[in-house]
């Protein structure tokens, strides 16, 4: 097995770097970070891991309604601030 196997080949880096920039929650980042939270700090706050808050950020996860509503009330937002899939850019 070579050292390159399973990589992306590097041209596709810029690429994967952008999608992944798009395809992230920049409100729920936002609101995390104008409170002043790391992710670690909101984690704790809602009683969650950190690698979910991050995995929420990313779109590779989505809160359950509870987690949900303690992540919207620790950031002073709605629900529907955060999580509405209208304009997540």
């Amino acid at each position: 097995m070579s050292p390159t196997d399973g990589l992306r080949p590097r041209s596709n880096a810029a690429s994967l770097f952008a999608v992944l920039l798009s395809e992230r929650n920049w409100r729920l980042s936002d609101a995390r970070l104008a409170c002043g939270y790391s992710q670690a700090e909101l984690a704790e706050a809602v009683h969650a891991a950190r690698e979910t808050i991050g995995r929420i950020e990313t779109l590779r996860a989505t809160p359950s309604v509870s987690l949900a509503l303690a992540i919207a009330g620790a950031v002073d937002a709605t629900v529907e601030e955060l999580f509405s899939n209208a304009d997540l850019r």
